[in-house]
C-alpha cells in the first residue's frame, strides 16, 4: 500500500507540473489506495477546489505498479 501511494503522490506532482491539475494539489494526502478487480485505486480529497465533482482525484495504477489514469469520476 505505502509503495502505491508513495508513485501515486510522485503522479499528482507530475500532473500539476504539466498543468492537468490545480496546484492545491500538492499538499494532500491520499485518503485510501484500494485494488478494485486488477487495478490499483487511490483516492485524494481536495477541498480547495471550488467544483464539488472535482474535490475527488482517482488514480489507477495496474497491480504492479504501472500508471493507468486519472480522473475525477472513479471510472
Amino acid at each position: 500500500n505505502e509503495k502505491v501511494i508513495n508513485t501515486a503522490t510522485k503522479k499528482v506532482k507530475s500532473l500539476i507540473e504539466s498543468g492537468k491539475l490545480e496546484k492545491s494539489w500538492a499538499d494532500v494526502k491520499a485518503a485510501s489506495a484500494s485494488t478494485k478487480g486488477d487495478e490499483w485505486v487511490v483516492t485524494y480529497k481536495n477541498d480547495k477546489v471550488s467544483d464539488p465533482a472535482k474535490q475527488t482525484l482517482y488514480i489507477f495504477f495496474s497491480l504492479d505498479g504501472i500508471y493507468i489514469a486519472a480522473n475525477f469520476t472513479g471510472k
